[in-house]
């Protein structure tokens, strides 16, 4: 029986060496769990901050777009009036040359 109880030490410190590799195994899981939930926090923070800029951005391509359909629409009513008036002088004079031809 001598030898069964010399046998026991052994295996209970093998068990020890197992659960303190089991344990230190878990402390640099919930260590990683951590340190990645920390990275996750920031990359979620840096893209809401880009999406914050392209809606931003968007709304002032928009913007842009809509001014420069307005100031085609002025430019056109313009280019218009000046046709018009110039049509207007040459029935007023027919003595001014016509640009046409």
């Amino acid at each position: 029986m001598a030898s069964a109880n010399a046998q026991v030490p052994v295996a209970e410190s093998e068990r020890l060496t197992e659960l303190d590799r089991l344990e230190r195994a878990i402390r640099e899981l919930v260590a990683l769990k951590a340190s990645l939930q920390t990275e996750n926090a920031v990359l979620e923070k840096s893209l809401e901050e880009s999406v914050d800029r392209l809606d931003a951005i968007g709304a002032a391509h928009r913007e842009l777009q809509e001014r420069l359909l307005v100031e085609g629409q002025r430019r056109q009513d313009a280019l218009k009036r000046i046709d018009d008036l110039v049509g207007r002088i040459e029935n007023f004079d027919p003595s001014i040359p016509s640009g046409e031809g």
